[in-house]
Formats: C-alpha cells, sequence, structure tokens
C-alpha cells in the first residue's frame, strides 16, 4: 500500500513552499556584444571602470568573480536542497529532530513544545465541541478535525467497506488535506482566533493530493477507512502477518480498518519507521514494493 505516490519514499513533490524539496535555478550565460570568446568583456571604446585599456582586463575579472558568485549560490541552493530532503525523510530513530517535530515551526503557538501541536494533556474542554468521535479515542488530541466530505476511492476491485474517514485517518487529514490551518490547536481548535498557515503554503508536498483549497477528492490515493477484508479479497494477506517489525496487520489496524497509520509511524518510532522513507513501517526499494507486499498478494 504505497499511500498513493504521496507517502513513498525516495522521491520528493515540487511545491510553491517548503515540499521536501528545494529545487535550484540554472544560469545560462550567454555571449553577447560585450563578450569576447565567452568571455564577458567591456564594449569597446568604452573603458571598463578601474581599467586602462579596453576593458579586457576588468571584464576578465568581473568575469571570475561572477563565476565565484554563481558557484556560491549553487551551493546555498544544493545545502538548502538537502537541508530539505533530511527534513522531509525520517530517520527511524524517534520524533525529536522528524518530519513530525514542529518545536521550532514559526506556526506553532507552543513553540518549543512537540508533543503540544497534536496531543494535550488536559483538555479543559476547549477542543471537545470540534472532536466529536475522537475524544473517546484516548488519543487526547487537540488539533482541530477537518469537516470536509470527500468523493472517496473507488474501484472494482474493492472488496472493503469504506465510507468518509475515521479515527486516526480523520487526525491525519486534518492538517494534510489543507482545508484547517496548521495552527488550529489548542484553543484555536476551537475557532475564534485568526489562523493562516496551511500545508499547501508552508509544506505543499505532503498535501494529499486532490484535497484543499476547495479540492474534496480522495480517488488519487490509497483508500483509507477502509475494512480490511482478506475473507472477501482473497488478494489480500491474512492479518496474523506482519508488517516490517511494528506488528501483525491486525495490531496496525484501526478498528479493522485500513487507516495512514497503517503504512506510517507518525512518530518515527526506533523500531517501527524506516529510516529515509517518509514514516513508512517497510522500505519500498529495500526490498522492491516491500510495503505494498506486506499486505497485499501479487
Amino acid at each position: 500500500m504505497d499511500g498513493g505516490g504521496w507517502s513513498g519514499e525516495g522521491h520528493q513533490k515540487p511545491s510553491a513552499g517548503l515540499a521536501g524539496y528545494t529545487g535550484m535555478s540554472v544560469v545560462e550565460i550567454k555571449p553577447t556584444d560585450s563578450s569576447e570568446n565567452g568571455k564577458p568583456v567591456a564594449r569597446r571604446g568604452h573603458k571598463a571602470y578601474g581599467s586602462q585599456g579596453d576593458g579586457r582586463a576588468a571584464g576578465e575579472h568581473g568575469g571570475r568573480k561572477m563565476k565565484k558568485a554563481l558557484i556560491g549560490l549553487l551551493a546555498v541552493a544544493l545545502v538548502a536542497g538537502m537541508s530539505s530532503l533530511v527534513f522531509a525523510e525520517g530517520s527511524g530513530t524517534g520524533i525529536v529532530g522528524s518530519p513530525h517535530d514542529f518545536s521550532s515551526a514559526t506556526w506553532n503557538q507552543r513553540s518549543g513544545e512537540l508533543c503540544r501541536t497534536c496531543h494535550v494533556p488536559h483538555d479543559h474542554g476547549r477542543t471537545l465541541a470540534v472532536q466529536t468521535g475522537i475524544e473517546s479515542s484516548g488519543l487526547l488530541w487537540n488539533h482541530k478535525l477537518s469537516d470536509v466530505v470527500y468523493t472517496l476511492y473507488s474501484s472494482a476491485t474493492l472488496n472493503g467497506a469504506i465510507g468518509q474517514p475515521t479515527g486516526t485517518a480523520k487526525m491525519c487529514l486534518g492538517c494534510h488535506d489543507g482545508s484547517v490551518a496548521l495552527e488550529a490547536m489548542d484553543s484555536k481548535a476551537a475557532g475564534g482566533h485568526s489562523t493562516t498557515t496551511y500545508i499547501q503554503t508552508n509544506d505543499a508536498g505532503f498535501q494529499v493530493p486532490g484535497t484543499g483549497m476547495g479540492g474534496t477528492s480522495l480517488q488519487g490515493t490509497h483508500p483509507i477507512s477502509v475494512v480490511y477484508d482478506s475473507a472477501a479479497d482473497p488478494g489480500l494477506k491474512a492479518t496474523t502477518n506482519s508488517i516490517g517489525t511494528s506488528g501483525t496487520i491486525a495490531s496496525l489496524l484501526d478498528g479493522g480498518k485500513v487507516q495512514c497509520s497503517t503504512c506510517h509511524d507518525v512518530h518515527d518510532s526506533l523500531g517501527e519507521a524506516v529510516g529515509g522513507t517518509h514514516l513508512l513501517r517497510v522500505s519500498n526499494t529495500a526490498t522492491p514494493s516491500g510495503l505494498c507486499l506486506a499486505c497485499h498478494i501479487k
């Protein structure tokens, strides 16, 4: 189960914001009427600044400085790109420093706190109004949920019952569908405060395709909140089979349903998430399509 392309590994999606990928611009310098043999020079008849001749010395010096500047800019872009890639993928060593470590995020109204963006130790009645069906999960959820009614995945080969997202998938969509602001946590989860940071402008590569800014489709991603029914679907492995080192398929279902957390370990936990992936429980490259084949018989 590869999450419809948005939850795989080894590739990043380009986007307008921080998307787990930082591209770099390549500047092409073409000879013009102020160049000779590919080297920038001053136009003939005009002295270059600081030159006593026809401008060649100053032009060559300027060319070398331009090359150095370009090399410097490319180096900075490369480092920035590498930093984004590191942030975009987990290390498999725990939540600290993982893609879900928002302790230093500018939108985190609890700056310095790591767990509080998703969980709250004492709710005090501030968020229960927007957590219908979630407050009994035992997860002490602290983020506003999406109220989008989605167009669901459908397929002639889908045998398990599927409905609108529930349980932990509903929690994930509270950030990843782009309809709820990232800082809609704590008291802001219940409304009454300005919330302006959305995943599509902050970290767009991790927005579920087809959602956000009026989009409501889940048709392009692996089905979630779908009953895992290996009896009805002979193409599915028995729930006693394991998914990596995380446990059996049965233990990773939520109420018998496949959710985001069936394939992803959101805390990047040691022994659960595979380093260098988008928090996947099994690498899809170490063993070709290993995560998919943990459940699917192919």
